[in-house]
């Protein structure tokens, strides 16, 4: 039964009309045309090929119909939705029944084909489906995509045309009848490129819309579609079946030769290498274009009406089975993020070793400098190296995560893996438990060596304090990183770092802070993290130091004096936990529409 349920696809064709796509040519230059008022019908059960030169517009036209653009400024022109009985359907009903899937196939590298297939269909189908009918179907869709020999192979193993069929093959696990490819051969050889399109012919025979953007494919190729659309600088210069391309432009009085490619040729044409015929083309397009047209009038759908999608909120269903809830996606997205720590030392053990090595050596820098009152201020300084270590690190690393996990993460909310704050909510619960645990190996360590005092309470308070920094750090430089890319991201991060230190109040003290530079210290959480932890180790009552022969004279036997000459008032730790909290939670939110907005903006 679930064999035949894959085979079946609602059926759905697409036909456009008058689409223009212009782009401001710098900030107040004039608008240039990418599409001219195309026009165009692509059938289910036929597999079409969007062909052209560079910069003809074809990514461009696959982006549109994908909704991937879908700048309504910039764009307009009508698109119509056509099921089976030859009823209009909306936007919103039209993408539960889409994907797409882009050229650099970006998958995670620690996990096995049968892995991310797993998680691929916990995701997609509900819970009312057993794991034996999930094994089946996957089973049946990994053997239609000749990828059952590579069942428990780790994906960063595969072969390009395997990475290939793979990325197809988790998306069919939602059985969509509509499937985008953008440039599906580039980069492999000519076999592997041949049977990937095979494959997707095979896919579009079960009444299935595969639509896929090619630059200039092998004779052999070019057969094998069902239907191409030649584009040349954002017009359309052909539509109609790969079969016909020779005696089409035969009439034209552009005779390909003999043994040659057609696809080679209709290039050659549209690049002018026999003359400039865009003209004649266009025309001959515009008076054909009965041929294609509905001939019912059925009202278009306005682009403008239709396009407002938003990534996070909006559900699609599966043709096979209901959506699952986000809350049981969110936990399976945490089941499945446990895969990578088991395999990759580097993302667990190897932090841990790390936090140790770096504790250590900052217990042995300041070793006892926590019970000798003459090294007060160098224990000051050993909070604001503890500061500097926990910001630093983990606003580094926040800052170059997003990045690279961009391209897997707009892929799989494009193609409804879950919603946006579901995986936001998850990587939370991932990360930051492990950089917390981090965190209290380097603070035991360095703790005990330093002197400190061997008070539970104490201990509990100082390392909830490096907890918070570690986690706003960690935050902040997530929303950097949703901001600018990677290289810019170290730099301001490191610049930002610096200007925290010179408001934590350990390196310049407030005292000698001009009055006008003071005051922006209460916008920065370095300043309640170091007033935390010099609240947390020498406020709250503690006794003087013990007094001892050697020791002739020591202004701060008493801990309050540390408190005077820090302009720190004693007794707020409470106080200063809750607005490194508030600044957490504040950095958290603004991250998620930034990076929202980042993933809209793409």
């Amino acid at each position: 039964m679930y064999g035949k349920s894959m085979s079946m696809s609602k059926s759905i064709d697409i036909e456009f009309s008058n689409v223009v796509y212009e782009i401001q040519d710098g900030f107040r230059g004039p608008k240039k045309q990418i599409l001219k008022g195309i026009n165009g019908y692509f059938k289910s059960g036929e597999m079409t090929a969007i062909m052209g030169p560079s910069g003809a517009g074809k990514s461009t036209l696959l982006n549109i119909l994908t909704g991937f653009i879908r700048d309504k400024n910039h764009l307009r022109g009508k698109i119509n939705y056509i099921n089976k009985e030859r009823n209009k359907i909306t936007w919103n009903e039209y993408k539960r029944y889409s994907c797409y899937i882009l050229q650099e196939d970006h998958l995670p590298s620690l996990y096995t084909v049968n892995e991310i297939m797993t998680i691929s269909a916990n995701l997609k189908m509900d819970n009312d489906i057993d794991q034996n009918a999930k094994r089946i179907i996957i089973d049946e869709i990994l053997d239609t995509l000749d990828l059952m020999k590579n069942k428990y192979t780790r994906t960063n193993e595969l072969s390009g045309g395997e990475k290939k069929r793979l990325s197809v093959a988790l998306e069919l696990v939602e059985n969509p009848s509509i499937i985008f490819l953008d440039e599906p051969i580039t980069g492999l050889d000519a076999h592997f490129s041949l049977q990937c399109v095979k494959m997707l012919r095979k896919l579009a025979r079960k009444d299935r819309t595969i639509i896929c953007t090619i630059h200039q494919p092998s004779a052999t190729i070019y057969e094998t579609f069902d239907h191409v659309y030649l584009l040349a600088k954002g017009r359309c210069m052909y539509e109609g079946a790969p079969k016909n391309t020779v005696e089409y432009f035969a009439n034209l009085d552009l005779h390909c030769p003999k043994y040659h490619n057609p696809a080679d040729y209709m290039i050659e044409i549209v690049n002018k290498e026999y003359g400039d015929f865009d003209d004649l083309l266009v025309e001959v397009i515009e008076d054909t274009k009965a041929v294609w047209q509905f001939k019912d009038k059925l009202s278009m759908i306005e682009y403008k009406d239709t396009r407002k999608i938003d990534y996070n909120e909006e559900e699609k269903t599966s043709v096979m089975v209901k959506t699952l809830s986000e809350y049981k996606k969110f936990w399976i997205l945490v089941k499945s993020s446990l895969i990578p720590l088991q395999r990759d030392w580097t993302l667990f053990y190897m932090k841990i070793f790390i936090h140790f090595l770096v504790g250590t050596f900052f217990g042995l820098f300041f070793l006892n400098v926590g019970v000798d009152c003459q090294e007060s201020f160098t224990n000051v300084k050993y909070f604001v190296v503890i500061f500097l270590f926990f910001s630093y690190t983990n606003m580094i690393t926040a800052i170059l995560k997003i990045p690279l996990e961009l391209a897997i993460l707009r892929k799989e909310l494009f193609n409804n893996w879950y919603q946006l704050k579901t995986y936001y909510f998850s990587l939370l619960i991932i990360d930051l438990p492990i950089k917390i645990f981090c965190t209290l190996v380097t603070c035991s360590i360095s703790y005990l060596l330093s002197g400190q005092p061997l008070q539970l309470n104490r201990f509990l308070m100082f390392f909830g304090i490096s907890a918070m920094t570690t986690s706003i750090a960690d935050s902040f430089g997530f929303l950097i990183g949703t901001l600018v890319n990677p290289v810019n991201g170290t730099f301001i991060g490191s610049v930002i770092m610096c200007i925290l230190l010179l408001f934590e109040g350990g390196i310049i003290l407030f005292n000698d802070m001009p009055k006008y530079l003071y005051y922006f210290s209460y916008l920065s959480y370095s300043r309640y993290a170091l007033e935390g932890f010099v609240q947390s180790i020498y406020g709250y009552n503690r006794e003087k130091f013990p007094y001892s022969d050697d020791l002739t004279y020591c202004v701060f036997l008493n801990p309050k004096i540390i408190f005077k000459e820090l302009e720190i008032d004693d007794g707020k730790y409470s106080h200063n936990l809750l607005i490194l909290i508030v600044f957490f939670v504040f950095y958290r939110i603004v991250s998620y529409f930034t990076l929202k907005r980042n993933l809209s903006s793409t």
